[in-house]
């Protein structure tokens, strides 16, 4: 589920209509008719800010942008009548609209029950506390009492986790939810947050609410002046969080952000240099930003997708180059890999490892069906067939597309910094076998060199200890996140012996004057940091264009 529920930014009377039309199992698409009937909507129809659309096997999503509720539901009406008289012929037959949602004001939404409304449409409305009831009163909402309401909406909706997006305010609930339901979050967007109101921000937000009893002040004075969550709390959310802050933003400023950033396990900050508070609003960056969060593949979820963003604003129509797509769906699909490579790479070497690596490489194959593409009868793995299907359709794509995809080069590669929790280190380097400090690697896009004793199989573990490492392999040391070798990342020298000791746990085992991996006769030994620190085996990183 992907819903946002709490914002205290006054916004206007627009409508956004969202519906997405399926078509039953064995027909063939009548996309071209219902493509030409938007189009036509989306020229003529004065009403009609924006309508777009994004087709996908045998559904379509629509999104629409209205003047007034009156606007929107004529709209459906007459999409509705048009399904109905396709009805006859036999290409359309099968196409029915499947679910529909109006998100607008609750003013306008409250009106919607009297609306001569299209059949076969399933309405889903939101009513939260609002802000709009400005009567003189005693009584507030407590932010228990929004939290409740976003998990009653959680359980009308019967989804087991949901994706959350909360601004100012509506971010502090979001993050409240959170702490206290963290089984039922998949994912946050945090804009505009703070964990906690200090005395300076509790005085502002006091002058801000005045003396008045209206409903809106009274939240102010109980709900959002008094905002506290627990950094301990914080530190045990698992939910990937992105987090927005302007730098210009006055009423809650970038500290707020930073605060929670340092206790969150999966996190990464953008921070736009301007937009002030409703940076959502006047920044569109950093509404791109928000989106591709929310809706990309959990693979690809902290990537800036620069492919998306040239289809969507290329004059060349890059959507039309059959390849080109192809090529946009091949490295979706690579990010899933390289996530699964990844995750093998990060499992120790226990006892039940070639199990666990059996498992793995058949969620590969299934992936690797979504490009309907079949385990081959060589050697290759999964990875490797999809650069090869890459590469070609890189020379068959218009020269348009190929610049695209040139300028992009490994776009679907997240570097993993959100993965860092900040908390735990402030140093920009780790410490890899041979004791020196490694940093990130440009050439992996790799934000930090990982890498762990445990990487080595148990039955080769001693080795570490006794310092006879020479006939452990190079993929051991590989780092967690990349694979690369340590080599390929940037080499800040020596680290101390306490830095070792903290990082390597198997190194306390040897004498504290002795590196992890020593040098024989001032020199590297034959079969370790020579072949480890070299870029063989590393060509598989490199951007296509590069190879």
């Amino acid at each position: 589920m992907r819903t946002s529920f709490h914002t205290d930014v006054p916004c206007t009377d627009r409508v956004v209509v969202l519906h997405r039309v399926t078509l039953a199992a064995g027909r063939a698409a009548p996309w071209r008719g219902a493509t030409l009937f938007l189009e036509e909507v989306k020229d003529n129809d004065s009403f009609c800010i924006s309508l777009s659309w994004a087709i996908e096997g045998n559904a379509a999503l629509i999104v629409g942008v209205f003047q007034e509720m009156d606007a929107a539901v004529a709209y459906l009406q007459n999409f509705q009548a048009w399904l109905d008289g396709q009805d006859a012929e036999a290409s359309f037959q099968g196409l029915q609209l499947a679910s529909v949602q109006l998100h607008a004001r609750n003013g306008q939404l409250k009106g919607l029950g009297r609306k001569n409304l299209p059949k076969n449409l399933e309405i889903f409305q939101i009513f939260p506390l609002s802000f709009e009831d400005s009567k003189t009163t005693d009584r507030s909402a407590s932010i228990e009492d929004f939290v409740a309401d976003v998990e009653q909406i959680r359980r009308y909706c019967q989804v087991d986790k949901a994706t959350i997006c909360g601004h100012s305010m509506g971010a502090a609930i979001t993050l409240e939810y959170a702490v206290r339901f963290p089984q039922r979050v998949e994912r946050l967007c945090l804009c505009a947050a703070a964990p906690k109101v200090g005395q300076a921000a509790f005085e502002n937000w006091m002058r801000i609410a005045g003396d008045g009893r209206s409903w809106d002040q009274q939240v102010i004075r109980k709900t959002v002046a008094v905002v506290n969550i627990s950094d301990d709390l914080i530190k045990q959310l698992p939910a990937p969080t992105f987090l927005i802050n302007a730098k210009d933003d006055t009423l809650t400023p970038l500290i707020g952000s930073e605060m929670i950033k340092a206790n969150l396990q999966i996190s990464m900050l953008y921070v736009p240099e301007f937009g002030g508070h409703t940076c959502l609003v006047r920044n569109d960056a950093a509404m791109e930003r928000m989106v591709q969060f929310l809706f990309a593949d959990a693979a690809m979820m902290f990537v800036v997708d620069v492919l998306l963003e040239e289809q969507l604003t290329s004059s060349w129509n890059l959507p039309k180059d059959p390849h080109f797509v192809r090529y946009y769906n091949c490295g979706r699909v690579l990010a899933e890999l390289e996530s699964l490579e990844r995750s093998l790479r990060m499992t120790p070497r226990q006892l039940d490892f070639p199990q666990l690596q059996q498992q793995v490489e058949e969620e590969m194959w299934h992936v690797l069906r979504r490009l309907q593409m079949q385990p081959p009868g060589g050697a290759e793995s999964p990875r490797e067939l999809v650069m090869a299907e890459m590469l070609r359709l890189t020379g068959r794509m218009s020269s348009v597309s190929r610049e695209a995809v040139q300028r992009a080069q490994v776009w679907w590669r997240d570097s993993g910094a959100a993965f860092v929790a900040s908390s735990k280190t402030k140093r920009s380097y780790t410490v890899d076998a041979w004791g020196r400090r490694r940093g990130g690697s440009s050439q992996g896009v790799c934000h930090l060199y990982r890498w762990s004793p445990l990487s080595v199989p148990v039955s080769l573990r001693t080795r570490l200890a006794k310092g006879a490492e020479g006939a452990l392999k190079m993929e051991y040391f590989a780092c967690h996140w990349c694979g690369g070798p340590p080599a390929a990342h940037e080499d800040k020298g020596p680290a101390s012996q306490e830095e070792l000791l903290e990082q390597h746990p198997f190194a306390a085992l040897r004498s504290p004057k002795v590196q992890l991996f020593p040098e024989a006769g001032g020199r590297p030994l034959a079969d370790g940091p020579d072949r480890i620190h070299s870029s063989e085996g590393y060509q598989s990183l490199q951007p296509l264009s590069a190879q």
